[in-house]
């Protein structure tokens, strides 16, 4: 009896610290726990990056906010531009927020007649929730989004650009029936899936054997968060339907790893019709220099 009651606390213990590591909303707490459970720590800021994040946050932009299918409510920023053509919904990534990943590229966007909608993705900043699920939920947040801009904000085009969990976050959608205005996708350095994203970071940074580990998250997730680490962003519309789309080639960055290999030794990368610009993830919040203008607006161009 004793010896199952302290392998009962051992399972709701690692459950606990695997929940919080991969799902929970970033706090300083959680942080702590990363490092203790990986033996990795973020390394600080660049200061470029900081002070563009500082500067893209102190920006006046007015707050908006929906409710999401499962009764969140979730928060963006309105950044409008003058002589808007187009609209640009901006998805940051896991446990980063907007002004961060779009410190080197918002400024750019709105400059050249991008109004910008920079949300934050459930679980992260200002909007609720309660588990981060890697892009399978969010993507039905993304619908939300689109519908309360053509309602609320105004008819212009289109633009989904997602930076990493925000890539596949938009790959998520690219199989469902969105409105006509939505008229192009940038997908910079997304994964496959939660299952090997998650197990190729594991593994970079522990070096230890992923599969009962990912197998015990993947079953936290099940459990607890409604959602498995298998599902797969949606691939059929991407390479030749209403979408143009831009997948980054990606960078490798302090994981020591590509999230584009990933897509492309999988099999599921789609070849077809797609606009491949060959450089080094433009979004990217830790190589500002790597950010090509000019192909951007070349990829604005072919949506319009």
């Amino acid at each position: 009896l004793g010896l199952g009651a302290a392998a009962l606390a051992v399972g709701a213990a690692y459950t606990e610290i695997m929940t919080s590591v991969i799902s929970r909303r970033r706090t300083p707490a959680t942080d702590a726990v990363i490092a203790v459970a990986t033996g990795y720590e973020p390394a600080p800021p660049d200061p470029v990056i900081a002070e563009l994040s500082r500067a893209l946050r102190e920006t006046p932009m007015e707050t908006v906010a929906i409710r999401s299918r499962d009764n969140y409510v979730l928060r963006a920023h309105w950044y409008p531009a003058e002589g808007a053509k187009r609209t640009v919904i901006l998805v940051h990534g896991w446990h980063s927020r907007w002004y961060v990943d779009f410190s080197a590229s918002a400024p750019f966007l709105h400059e050249n007649n991008c109004n910008l909608l920079l949300i934050d993705q459930r679980c992260h900043g200002k909007s609720e929730g309660k588990y981060i699920t890697f892009g399978v939920k969010e993507w039905r947040d993304m619908t939300c989004w689109v519908d309360y801009h053509n309602k609320h904000l105004g008819n212009w085009p289109v633009i989904l650009s997602g930076l990493s969990m925000g890539a596949s976050t938009v790959m998520y959608m690219a199989d469902e029936a969105l409105p006509a205005n939505v008229r192009g996708m940038i997908a910079d350095c997304g994964f496959t899936s939660p299952y090997d994203i998650i197990g190729k970071v594991f593994h970079s940074v522990t070096h230890l054997p992923v599969w009962p580990f990912l197998w015990a998250t993947d079953l936290c997730a099940r459990i607890f968060a409604g959602f498995s680490l298998r599902s797969t962003p949606g691939w059929s519309l991407l390479p030749c339907g209403q979408f143009t789309s831009w997948r980054s080639p990606g960078s490798i960055g302090k994981t020591g790893f590509s999230e584009s290999k990933m897509l492309r030794s999988s099999g599921r990368f789609p070849r077809q019709c797609e606009h491949w610009l060959g450089m080094t993830a433009f979004l990217t919040r830790w190589n500002p220099p790597a950010f090509r203008p000019g192909d951007l607006l070349l990829f604005y161009l072919r949506t319009l």
